[in-house]
């Protein structure tokens, strides 16, 4: 059965598993309040290497969402690169893709873009799949831009699988200076 994996989010270790969506289509919309910590499930079946309750590393920004109260937002800096997984569970799903929505804002006075990469795990985080990028080395500036839709399928060997991590990786750019979107 082909079905699509919808999530809103602003722009992405060791796991255990835990909880996983199960249930398609899923739609996360970052209302409820993150958890903080290191290595953390900041919401259910969202995991963040460093989760804050201000505006750095991986927070919730009640100020750029695209709907609704908040968005998942995520600022890379040289010696960060924020990691975030979504663990599900494809038992009943082939041919999966996630659409989301993304977008950069202006972080002071640089002029480096994010890079933001997806990878996909099915053996729990161990083993990670060849990088996707979304967009391109300046598709994520360090400029406010409108939100703009993205998809991501998901390679064949994620069809059936109980065990699937997507994880969202979001780095700072070689390319100029400063302060990164």
């Amino acid at each position: 059965m082909k079905q699509k994996l919808f999530i809103i989010c602003l722009l992405l270790t060791s796991l255990t598993l835990t909880a996983q969506v199960s249930t398609f289509p899923y739609t996360e919309g970052f209302e409820a309040t993150f958890t903080t910590g290191t290595d953390v499930d900041f919401i259910p079946n969202w995991k963040g290497d460093t989760v804050t309750s201000t505006s750095s590393r991986i927070f919730r920004d009640a100020t750029n969402q695209r709907t609704g109260t908040g968005s998942l937002a995520v600022i890379p800096i040289s010696s960060y690169t924020g990691d975030v997984i979504l663990k599900m569970n494809f038992s009943s799903l082939s041919g999966a893709s996630a659409d989301f929505w993304a977008r950069s804002v202006k972080n002071s006075t640089g002029t480096r873009p994010a890079i933001v990469k997806f990878y996909t795990s099915i053996d729990g985080g161990t083993l990670w799949s060849a990088a996707t990028q979304i967009g391109t080395n300046t598709t994520f500036q360090n400029n406010t831009t409108p939100y703009a839709a993205y998809n991501f399928i998901f390679p064949a060997n994620t069809d059936g699988a109980a065990s699937v991590f997507l994880r969202i990786e979001v780095a700072q750019s070689a390319d100029s200076s400063g302060t990164t979107a």
